[in-house]
């Protein structure tokens, strides 16, 4: 059975999101492992799809940034995370 978008999904989640692989190695460990050839433009558009992103934008940063600081000023830590990951408190 040919491998399709739907079944590779986590796959893909893990190399791209979790383990932070570059697209093109994503692209290739999928067709390595799996059988499963797609274009770079088809991954950019599945990911934009799934909303698979490894930055926030700025206006999310400005969101996340008001509210470390406002938990900040009540006394609480804050622990942000980015595609499950937990952001270290430097790169906030």
């Amino acid at each position: 059975m040919e491998p399709t978008w739907k079944s590779l999904k986590e796959a893909i989640r893990d190399l791209y999101l979790v383990q932070n692989e570059p697209k093109g190695h994503v692209m290739s460990e999928i067709k390595r492992l799996h059988g499963f050839t797609a274009t770079e433009a088809q991954y950019e558009r599945q990911l934009k799809k799934w909303n698979f992103r490894k930055n926030p934008t700025s206006k999310e940063w400005a969101h996340v940034a008001r509210r470390v600081e406002k938990r900040k000023l009540e006394g609480r830590d804050s622990h942000v995370l980015l595609n499950g990951t937990r952001v270290p408190a430097e790169k906030l």
